[in-house]
């Protein structure tokens, strides 16, 4: 009985210390592990891992790791290509705009010609190139204050600028 109530004592006196430490941790893809050594852990996470302090287990809980974000380095990657489209796209549309003006005074000029033509040999079906003719020179007009407007928002050189406003100055109204 002595012997018995000796096991028994020294069995409660050890019990307490020996509990085991449980770590856990999350590696890269966001799996969670748990071992009770550190060896047992990926070694992505070592240098992460958490102590689970005993206690009770029913107050587990999971929370979800947060999604990676995009290093800084990708954003801003990708924030100079957009910048480096945009201007691309600015630049593109500046150099259209003398081609169209130059485009804008041909159609003008031509339809001035027609009208005048018609004019001058007059025959059944003149009134019909006048009036073509006039809603061509409509058409340049608008074109003409539609070119201006983007004269004024574009990033053409004061130059350009100048000689995109000298073909339209061409285009007048009657």
């Amino acid at each position: 009985m002595r012997v018995l109530l000796l096991v028994a004592l020294l069995t409660g006196v050890f019990l307490p210390t020996a509990s085991a430490e449980i770590y856990s941790c999350r590696d890269r893809s966001g799996e969670l592990h748990f071992s009770d050594n550190l060896q047992g852990l990926p070694d992505g996470c070592r240098s992460k891992e958490q102590k689970i302090k005993p206690g009770n287990i029913d107050n587990l809980n999971f929370v979800p790791s947060q999604p990676e974000a995009p290093p800084p380095a990708v954003d801003f990657q990708r924030s100079v290509r957009a910048v480096d489209r945009d201007r691309q796209e600015v630049a593109q549309q500046s150099r259209q705009l003398p081609l169209r003006a130059k485009k804008l005074l041909e159609d003008y000029r031509a339809a001035k010609q027609q009208k005048r033509q018609a004019r001058r040999s007059w025959s059944y079906r003149s009134r019909e190139v006048i009036k073509q003719a006039d809603e061509e020179i409509v058409r340049a007009l608008e074109g003409k204050q539609q070119l201006l407007q983007e004269l004024e928002k574009s990033e053409l050189s004061t130059e350009d600028k100048k000689t995109v406003q000298s073909l339209l100055d061409g285009i007048v109204a009657e």
